[in-house]
């Protein structure tokens, strides 16, 4: 491996090569984009759900009222939680308070005050992946460098919010397909079955595939044991150029 120095600009192709060799931040980006998809199809689903689920389209603004209220708190927790513990264990909460409101919701049973609790838990969770993701992504760029000896910051974090975009549009564009495919149509007044069913589907189980999704990357992701010998190593590595 040959280190880049901080005067030298590294050609595109080595910034791809290094960009591909960086596995953790593939995957914490996936992660992350599993993560805003909770909220998009969260949002995007909850007028269709009020109306032609619940029967009151008045009731959307309470349903993401619920679920978009607690993140205030979970992006707080996170971080004074990351000053105790590593980034995984905290990122495993969240997950599992995450599947917990989603698990909440699809047995509520008509219970809205059970339906209430489980978006504000899905929420909660939603709000800490975001939280501690984030970090993780901080610590993909230290990797990335040890590994290749190429820092690509710049390009690291361009390359995750292009990937939320798309994740984004995609789940958007999933959600109008399976609607229409289901027979929606937003000039009757009254929706068949099928299309109720499908929003009902989107609502509650679209969160539980996303959990799924990040729980699988996670298990997978061991930055955090590697992280302090990473950092002393690169520590090692600049006091080296600075002699020299």
């Amino acid at each position: 491996m040959e280190e880049i120095t901080h005067g030298e600009r590294p050609d595109v192709k080595t910034i791809l090569k290094a960009v591909i060799h960086n596995k953790y931040w593939i995957m914490v980006t996936i992660m992350l984009c599993a993560g805003s998809a909770i909220q998009t199809g969260t949002a995007s689903v909850a007028s269709y759900y009020a109306q032609y689920v619940l029967g009151d389209p008045s009731l959307v603004g309470t349903l993401l009222s619920a679920f978009l209220l607690p993140p205030i708190a979970g992006f707080l927790l996170a971080g004074i939680l990351m000053q105790k513990f590593s980034r995984k264990p905290v990122l495993v909460a969240a997950v599992i308070i995450g599947m917990a409101g989603a698990l909440i919701s699809i047995i509520s049973n008509g219970s809205f005050t059970a339906m209430l609790a489980g978006l504000a838990c899905r929420g909660f969770g939603y709000s800490m992946i975001m939280g501690v993701g984030n970090s993780m992504a901080s610590d993909t760029v230290e990797y990335g460098h040890w590994k290749t000896g190429v820092r690509t910051q710049g390009v690291l974090m361009s390359g995750k919010g292009l990937g939320d975009k798309l994740s984004v549009g995609l789940l958007t564009g999933i959600i109008g397909w399976v609607m229409g495919a289901a027979g929606y149509d937003g000039t009757l007044a009254v929706q068949p079955a099928s299309a109720v069913s499908a929003i009902n589907g989107l609502f509650l189980y679209t969160p539980v595939i996303l959990l799924i999704i990040i729980a699988v990357f996670l298990y997978f992701y061991d930055l955090d044991k590697h992280y302090p010998k990473i950092m002393k190593e690169l520590e090692q590595r600049e006091r080296g150029l600075k002699k020299e």
